[in-house]
Formats: C-alpha cells, sequence, structure tokens
C-alpha cells in the first residue's frame, strides 16, 4: 500500500466540518474475537461478538493486509472496504471503511484498534465516525 493510498483512506475517515450536520454520529464499537486454528495454523474458524449498531447486516467487504515486523515483534496493519446493498431501496445503501492493526499483546491474545467511516445514504443520509477495539483470543 502507498503513502498516496493511505493518505486517501484517512481523509474520508476523518470528519469532516462541512457534513457535520448532515447527521455526522461518534461512536465505540467493541468486538470480541475467539479464534479456533486447525491444521497446523493453515485454517481456522471465528466467533465474533459485537455491540455495535448496524454491524450484523449482510455485507461484501475486501481486506488488504501485511503483516510488518520490526525486531522480533510482528504486527499486521490493515485497511478495508465494504458495501451494502439495501432490497428496500433497491440500491447501494451504506458503504464502510475501516483502518486498523493486528497487536498481539500475549501468546494467544491480540487487540485490535481501528477507525472507521460509515456513510447510509438511504432513507436519511447519516455519517458515523467510529474508534473500535477487538479483544481476540486464539487457540
Amino acid at each position: 500500500m502507498t503513502v498516496r493510498s493511505i493518505a486517501m483512506a484517512a481523509t474520508l475517515l476523518v470528519p469532516s466540518a462541512g457534513v457535520a450536520n448532515a447527521g455526522e454520529t461518534h461512536e465505540f464499537w467493541p468486538e470480541l474475537q475467539f479464534h479456533k486454528w486447525f491444521n497446523d495454523r493453515q485454517s481456522r474458524a471465528i466467533l465474533m461478538m459485537s455491540h455495535s449498531r448496524d454491524r450484523d447486516s449482510m455485507r461484501e467487504r475486501i481486506q488488504v493486509q501485511r503483516d510488518i515486523t520490526i525486531g522480533n515483534y510482528l504486527f499486521t496493519p490493515y485497511a478495508s472496504a465494504e458495501v451494502y446493498f439495501d432490497t428496500q431501496y433497491k440500491q447501494m445503501s451504506r458503504y464502510r471503511l475501516i483502518l486498523g492493526v493486528t497487536l498481539p499483546v500475549y501468546e494467544h491474545f491480540s487487540v485490535e484498534p481501528y477507525l472507521a467511516r460509515q456513510v447510509d445514504n438511504a432513507g436519511s443520509f447519516t455519517i458515523t465516525n467510529a474508534i473500535g477495539l477487538t479483544v481476540i483470543a486464539s487457540f
């Protein structure tokens, strides 16, 4: 991922003053995940639990990530984009952009802080800026 790509994604995630009165909200999205590895850590099953508004809808997501090692510490920054199709309005009703990083904390535990910007344009136009934190337990 180039510096230009990261800068463009960050611009979309940072709240802008021009749309503040268009129904913009700020939220915190906590989440807990349990990862179970199989086949010598080649496959895994993931159980996700979250307490956040509208995160359980049907969606299409693409995610780009890359492992980075500094010294002996390996972490994984990522960017993802999701789109939602609303059959009631017969249109793409929402998109969500996320920038985050997976940080190993201890042998089987990681934390994943992220920034999200969600734009809903079906019905009423709203923008949600969120800070998320996922706690991951891997076994």
